[in-house]
């Protein structure tokens, strides 16, 4: 079947001479069984020609013969579906409206599975009337949103597409079907089953705001973080904690330590997000000669849990003048009370061996934050932690350069 544009030639033609002079002109392409047909909608007056050809491979063939060239648009009619070729001039007036954007008869197809296409759609709707067009919606990412539009050509197929094909089972899924307006998500609001799942999608979101808006718990190591402002000074001979990032893997851990040196302790911090154990953590040498190779061969860099640890105690000798936990804490803990109510969590605290206000307990004795907050509010953690750590570090390294205090001077790691 087609439906076509014209030139000024063809709009001059009666109806009869019209139809003559298409089936002279589609007959060079392919042999045609019966002479065009005036078809007529009865809902917008417009007009169509059905051609009809021994079978679809001819019909495609005038199609691709016709390619751009006017005066034809044509369009191929199966058992489902259409696609088209060629575009002409629009007739207005005379015996028809040859306007290619005709009113069709939209329906609504809900509970889509995502193996579902077009095709399916096409033979599915195509055995109850004649389509126009089918579209499976999908997202930006190409990926289908789960409903699609069949449109129709004429309004008495659609209503018969919804009543025999509703709660019927394609690819598993009951479907639904409903009459309704082309036009995107608004045709699927009103259907009534739509409503229904829009509404369990707002339930959802409000269950899962609910989530995030619930507090947990997480720590983050303090070497975990970035550090580009940390104070560069020369290792003391009670250093003898590295952090190696990334560690070996259980099987083959005894092999490198061995290559290494004698090993007091490893502790492998856990994923701050996930609470997953990472490849990430603290190796405790006997030594500080074998902590200073595992530095020197690359493997690990110098702990600063236990810089900054040992710099609160004045009974050890630290390369960090001040305490680098008072600087952390701030006056009155004026310094970390500030982070946690910028990220807005109810609990920011410092913990590590030797600290007070063990109310929370860890596995760990190392340097570490403990968050208590929200999923928005631990998302803002870690840049909130570098920033806060970035100040201290200056602050240190500004007075180490400063030669006041008991650093130990200022050097390469």
């Amino acid at each position: 079947s087609s439906s076509c544009d014209f030139n000024e030639e063809w709009m001059a033609l009666t109806e009869e001479e019209f139809l003559v002079k298409l089936q002279e002109e589609l007959g060079k392409i392919a042999p045609l069984v019966a002479t065009p047909e005036m078809l007529s909608d009865a809902d917008n007056a417009a007009a169509k020609v059905n051609v009809q050809f021994k079978d679809e491979t001819m019909a495609t063939q005038t199609i691709e013969a016709l390619g751009d060239a006017p005066p034809f648009k044509v369009e191929l009619w199966g058992k489902s579906g259409c696609r088209s070729s060629g575009r002409g001039p629009k007739r207005k007036g005379g015996w028809g409206n040859w306007d290619r954007d005709q009113t069709t008869h939209p329906c609504f197809i809900g509970n889509l599975s995502h193996e579902t296409k077009d095709e399916d759609l096409e033979q599915m709707f195509g055995a109850v009337g004649r389509v126009s067009k089918v579209s499976v919606i999908r997202d930006r990412s190409g990926e289908p949103k789960g409903y699609a539009f069949v449109e129709f050509w004429d309004a008495a197929d659609a209503a018969k597409a919804c009543q025999e094909l509703n709660d019927t089972e394609l690819h598993g899924r009951l479907i639904r079907v409903r009459q309704g307006q082309r036009g995107g998500e608004a045709g699927e609001e009103d259907d009534e089953w739509a409503r229904g799942r829009k509404r369990r999608k707002l339930d959802k979101e409000g269950q899962d705001a609910d989530k995030r808006r619930e507090k947990r718990l997480v720590e983050v190591h303090v070497d975990e973080l970035a550090m580009p402002k940390r104070p560069q000074v020369e290792p003391i001979e009670d250093d003898r904690e590295v952090w190696v990032d990334p560690l070996p893997d259980a099987e083959h851990e005894q092999e490198w330590f061995d290559a290494i040196g004698k090993v007091e302790s490893v502790f492998r911090v856990r994923d701050y997000m996930t609470g997953e154990e990472t490849d990430r953590g603290y190796v405790r040498f006997a030594e500080h000669k074998h902590a200073k190779q595992c530095v020197e061969a690359g493997a690990g860099v110098w702990s600063e849990s236990e810089r900054i640890l040992r710099s609160q105690s004045k009974r050890t000798k630290s390369q960090y003048p001040d305490s680098g936990v008072a600087l952390i804490l701030g006056p009155r803990g004026d310094t970390i009370n500030a982070l946690r109510d910028r990220i807005g969590a109810p609990m920011v605290a410092l913990r590590g061996a030797g600290l007070n206000g063990q109310n929370h307990q860890t596995s760990s004795d190392r340097l570490h934050f403990v968050c208590k907050g929200s999923d928005d509010s631990i998302a803002q953690l870690q840049t909130a932690l570098e920033e806060m750590l970035e100040a201290v570090h200056t602050q240190l390294s500004e007075k180490i350069a400063s030669g006041a205090g008991g650093g130990a001077g200022a050097g390469g790691e």
